[in-house]
């Protein structure tokens, strides 16, 4: 303003920093972030959040708080309303197995009063719920005789905890006395203060009439088991005796028969014509016949009161020494034997065992006696729980439709004439297996020879 050149004027710093009004900005659409650092705007038109924006984040935080609790307690709910359906379903099911289970149950107060009593209690001692509700267990279902004894024991429910089991006589409403078998077991509160027994009840009056039934049984049949055995060893000794007897007193005269037709053969034979000396072979041979006969009748007998002497048999080595036995007669006939055992040992009654085996190789032997190329084979098999033995000849067989007949004793299905024998020899085979718990059998055809099967229990493993 004095004329001075503006160039000449020297450049100054002002500490007064820039201001601008908040309306022209706002007029102008200026943004106040393009302004210089430290500018003062003046005339601001303050908002409802720059005045109210601690009150208003106070209030939104408030709400959000208030949702948070409503929503906790929302699911509170849930959990609680689902609690107490589950709740009313376990009632619902305990109510309808309390209705329908056959068990009595029955709730006792401290005092030994009632305080459940469901249909099935009605059942076994004859009160409705409403008779029986609140009374004491003296006064319904506890005979006076044994009183004290419950009492004890239901001092030791309500005193200790643990549950207790007894069978006890018990009154029905028509005071029938019945046996009742009580599981009982003490209730407890949250502070573990027993505040009640809760029992289970079953009549078993029938089960224990019917074991006092089965144990008089027992004794009367111990006491007619002990009698047959008397018997039975009377028997014994009778048959003893007519074993002495067969064995001496009818001996003795085919003994006589015996050495007298041997003397007429070697001295007198010359004296006799053709027919008589055809029925003196007739007279030794019905002798050697009924010496045989007898033999097999004792040893028929003895096997029915003999002890067995179980023992570790080689059923291999036990047959090539009977085999060995008929050497003579195998030999001369040309009988083929083969023998294929699988396992080296078995335990049976050793004897009882010899005999079976010694009359199945005589039976096969004597059955291949008109066949050209006779035939026999022995094998065996482990199975579980068994050993088994067969004999398998081609000899003449038999119809099946008596395989149960050979096994009886005096049983013959071929004629003395073309096999002989005493119909024992299979008798035998039979009672030795049935004593040593096992069993025989055979599977044959007419003409095509038979098998005959032992089975012998597996007490010892091979």
């Amino acid at each position: 303003m004095r004329g001075e050149k503006p160039g000449d004027i020297p450049i100054t710093e002002s500490r007064n920093a820039a201001m601008f009004d908040w309306r022209e900005l706002r007029r102008w659409g200026i943004d106040e972030s393009r302004l210089p650092p430290d500018s003062i705007v003046q005339y601001r038109v303050m908002t409802i959040w720059g005045t109210y924006r601690l009150h208003i984040i106070g209030v939104i935080t408030f709400c959000a708080l208030e949702s948070l609790l409503i929503f906790i307690l929302l699911v509170q709910r849930m959990k609680r309303r689902k609690a107490e359906r589950a709740l009313t379903l376990s009632e619902r099911k305990l109510s309808f197995h309390l209705e329908q289970t056959i068990v009595g149950v029955i709730e006792w107060d401290t005092q030994f009063r009632v305080v459940q009593w469901n249909p099935a209690a009605e059942t076994i001692f004859g009160y409705s719920r409403d008779e029986a509700m609140g009374r004491y267990a003296a006064d319904l279902v506890i005979p006076p005789y044994v009183i004290d004894e419950v009492e004890q024991v239901w001092n030791k429910l309500i005193t200790q905890a643990g549950g207790t089991y007894s069978t006890n006589e018990n009154l029905t409403k028509d005071g029938e006395i019945i046996i009742c078998e009580w599981f009982n077991t003490p209730l407890v509160d949250q502070d573990g203060l027993i505040i009640g027994v809760m029992s289970l009840v079953r009549d078993i009056t029938e089960r224990k009439r019917s074991e006092e039934k089965i144990t008089q049984l027992n004794v009367e049949l111990e006491q007619r088991v002990a009698r047959r055995t008397t018997e039975l060893q009377a028997k014994n000794r009778e048959l003893e005796a007519f074993t002495y007897s067969v064995s001496h007193d009818l001996k003795a005269p085919l003994r006589g028969i015996d050495g007298y037709s041997r003397l007429l053969l070697s001295d007198h034979i010359h004296q006799l014509d053709e027919e008589g000396r055809m029925f003196l072979q007739t007279i030794r041979q019905a002798t050697e016949q009924m010496n045989q006969l007898i033999n097999d009748l004792l040893a028929y007998s003895r096997f029915e009161r003999r002890t067995l002497t179980p023992g570790l048999v080689n059923p291999r080595a036990l047959l090539e020494a009977l085999v060995t036995e008929h050497a003579a007669d195998l030999e001369n006939r040309r009988i083929k034997i083969a023998i294929a055992i699988p396992f080296e040992s078995v335990t049976a009654d050793v004897e009882g065992l010899t005999q079976a085996l010694r009359n199945l190789l005589d039976n096969a032997i004597k059955f291949t006696g008109k066949v050209p190329e006779p035939r026999i084979e022995i094998g065996g098999s482990m199975n579980e729980g068994t050993y088994s033995l067969w004999f398998q000849d081609n000899g003449v067989g038999f119809d099946m439709r008596y395989g149960n007949r050979i096994f009886e004793i005096f049983q013959r299905l071929q004629r003395i004439e073309d096999y002989p024998g005493t119909g024992i020899g299979l008798a035998i085979v039979a009672k030795a297996m049935q004593r040593m718990g096992g069993r025989v059998w055979a599977d044959s055809t007419p003409g095509q020879g038979a098998k005959f099967y032992l089975e012998i229990p597996n007490h010892v493993g091979t």
